[in-house]
Order: C-alpha cells, then structure tokens, then sequence
C-alpha cells in the first residue's frame, strides 16, 4: 500500500477551465486534494470500511472480471504528467485498497475548501476528484458501465448523502480559511447573509446540516418574478448559467449535455408528446456549485 507525504509546493501549470466549479480550475489543487486523502487513509489503512464502501469492496473482489477492472484502469491511468504524481513524484492512486479506503473517508466528511498556491479553492464532489483519471480510462469505462458496480455506488453515494443531512456535517460551516463562511468562500458568495436565510449569531449559521445550507433559501423579494401575470414569459428554474440554445430541434437530433448526445426523444423517453416539441427550442444551462441550488417551475403549467 502506498504512502504519500503532503507537500504546499507547486510547480508551473496551465490550470484546467472546469464547467461550474464543481471542482477547482487549477489541477494542482486537486492533486493536492487527492495527496491529502490519501495520506490520511494511508495513517490508518486497515480501518473498518462503512457498510456500503465495504459491500463495494466485496463486490469487486468476488468478481474476477470486475477486480482486473478495478486493477487495470488504475494502471491506464497515463505515467505521464499530470496524471501520474503531483510536482514532487507522489504517485496516483494505483491501488485498490487505498482508492476504497479514501473513498470510505471522504463519505464520512462535508466538502470543503482546500489551500491551493495562492487562496484556498472549493472541492465541491470529492469523490470526482479521485475518480476522475481512472474513470476515463478504456478499463474504467467498462468497470463503471457495469451495472452492478453503478448499484453499489449509488450506495456509497446515498451514504454520503444522509451524512449530508445529518447535524455532523456541519464542521466546515465555519468561518476558518476552509469553511464555508471563511474568507474564500464568502468572496465567492457576496451578500451572503443578505440574500439567504441564516443566523450568522447562530453555529453553522442556523443551518442544520450541510444538505441544508446546500439548499439554502432565499430571503424574501431577493428574486423578484418578471411579469408574474403574463404566460409568455419563461423564468429561469434556478440560479443558472447560459451552456447552449438551440431553436428548431428536431425528434431525433442530437444536442450535447455534458458531452453526451441527446434528442427530444431520448430527453422524453419516447412519449407520444414528443411531437409537440418538434420545432421548438431547447435551453441548456449549468448550475454552479456555489449557487442556489432549489428549482423552480419556469412556467405556470401547460
């Protein structure tokens, strides 16, 4: 098992534009981010796996097919930079043990804001952050493709998600450098207090789980609606950005989300209704990670 050091060095690299800010821009910061966990798992490496971490572990390992999966897309990930070590020579992960180990740490904790070369930046989906090469590889995309390995994960991950939403996951609603009120992140957040509901007087703001702050809502007339009483008037669902918008959409032609391909009858799973969106328009935007993150219908019915 492998055992990593932290270093706070960074060497000269293009950062990488990331759609949202799910993760950060600059790749550094989220080798960075990877060496931490990792070292962490690496204090110690025999600690008892959460259920469905450990029901993922004994899935891979009671398939053969499935294990030289998991074993070959961490050795596909390329040997060259920046894929195979951050700027001192630390390798990526290539090891299952510890991929499911800081896997099983992550799922136990709050995203949060991390030091990067020169602020600390936002790690909005962790678990992207270690599964980003491998998935990518040829034996990756077999490996996640399968099934099986999707319903184990929609495990770990539904874990995750009711630690969210428990009262301790809180601890990074602070206002320390890598908590959710500190400096960086209310640079990225101004007027926070004004325009969401919160208690600043209160721990975590009076947000009772980081799920809670996540869907954090607006203060009163903060998103006034346009034209309330006209029906030709579409609002945007949520606090979004503009990706793509593309007019005279036809029933079988694709458009990209995402990178993937997608047609009106794919998006509606072959509903008679398609055909009344044929000719129509369809509006494609992204959410950040730093947003509002509740939905609102954009029309008042059909």
């Amino acid at each position: 098992m492998q055992s990593l050091q932290p270093c706070a060095s960074y060497g000269v690299e293009t950062p990488r534009r990331r759609i949202g800010s799910w993760l950060p821009d600059d790749h550094r910061v989220v080798r960075g981010y990877v060496r931490e966990k990792v070292a962490q798992a690496n204090i110690s490496p025999v600690a008892m796996l959460v259920a469905p971490v450990q029901q993922f572990s004994e899935i891979i390992y009671g398939d053969p097919i499935l294990l030289m999966l998991a074993n070959q897309m961490l050795v596909e990930v390329p040997t060259t930079p920046p894929y195979d070590s951050d700027v001192i020579g630390n390798p990526a992960i290539r090891d299952l043990d510890v991929l499911l180990q800081t896997i099983n740490l992550i799922v136990q904790e709050p995203p949060a804001f991390v030091k990067g070369a020169n602020d600390y930046e936002f790690v909005g989906f962790p678990i992207n952050a270690i599964l980003n090469w491998p998935m990518s590889t040829k034996s990756g995309m077999m490996f996640f493709g399968n099934p099986v390995v999707n319903a184990a994960l929609k495990q770990v991950l539904s874990y995750w998600a009711t630690f969210l939403a428990s009262p301790a996951s809180t601890t990074t609603l602070t206002t320390s450098p890598d908590g959710w009120f500190g400096p960086a992140a209310r640079s990225r957040m101004p007027n926070f207090v004004e325009t969401f509901v919160c208690d600043p007087n209160k721990h975590a703001y009076g947000f009772a789980s980081f799920d809670a702050f996540f869907t954090r809502l607006f203060r009163p007339g903060v998103r006034p609606v346009p034209a309330p009483g006209d029906p030709n008037v579409i609002i945007s669902a949520c606090e979004s950005q503009v990706y793509r918008i593309t007019s005279s959409v036809q029933r079988v032609a694709n458009f990209n989300l995402k990178g993937q391909p997608y047609s009106l009858e794919n998006m509606l799973d072959r509903d008679p209704s398609v055909s009344q969106f044929v000719g129509g328009t369809v509006y494609q935007a992204f959410l950040s990670a730093l947003k509002y993150h509740r939905w609102h219908a954009p029309v008042d019915g059909i």
